[in-house]
């Protein structure tokens, strides 16, 4: 009986460190509009997904959206701003085509941040969950201590495309935040 406890701990123990505790979860675009559609009065769907990600994604279902959430297309534009092709696009040659498993894929993630790691800072950076994807399209934050920053990605060409859209500085404590500032590099000026 004893052995059979030991032998119990011991596997438990074994599936438990080898977990990757820091998966990444994924809304596919298309899953997410067939659940809005079919729930559009439903408030959870509110806080279940970030409308703005999705429109960024793809535009086409706007006004899907905006019958929930009419509030949601000023923050859309203030983000589509940095869609908008700059000289500021980074660029990595891969060979995945598939851009859910190349964010699975841990050497992967780690090219992605060591090339976005001059733009970000390094203090504890970390790829956010979850990543919304369309094709070969994804939204993605990745954070440190005191700030967010999204991208837009693209696989086209053999070569991952990443865009800084909006960049999010908090002040004071992490427990207590004081002020939001919102960076928006490709903005245009009032």
């Amino acid at each position: 009986m004893r052995h059979y406890f030991l032998l119990t701990y011991l596997a438990l123990s074994i599936c438990l460190m080898g977990q990757n505790r820091n998966l990444l979860k994924f809304v596919d675009y298309n899953s997410a509009i067939a659940e809005i559609k079919k729930n559009p009065n439903n408030e959870k769907i509110q806080d279940k997904y970030e409308f703005v990600y999705i429109l960024l994604l793809d535009s086409s279902e706007i006004k899907t959206i905006k019958r929930i959430n009419p509030d949601i297309i000023d923050e859309f534009r203030d983000y589509s701003y940095g869609l908008k092709p700059k000289h500021n696009i980074k660029s990595l040659k891969i060979k995945e085509t598939n851009i859910k498993k190349l964010f699975v894929d841990s050497i992967n993630r780690k090219r992605i941040m060591k090339l976005l790691q001059p733009e970000v800072g390094t203090e504890n950076m970390k790829i956010n969950s979850p990543i919304y994807i369309k094709q070969n399209k994804a939204i993605f934050d990745i954070s440190g201590e005191i700030w967010t920053t999204t991208y837009f990605a693209k696989i086209e060409d053999n070569k991952i495309k990443i865009l800084k859209l909006c960049e999010t500085e908090r002040f004071g404590s992490s427990s207590e935040i004081d002020n939001i500032n919102i960076k928006n590099d490709q903005a245009p000026s009032p």
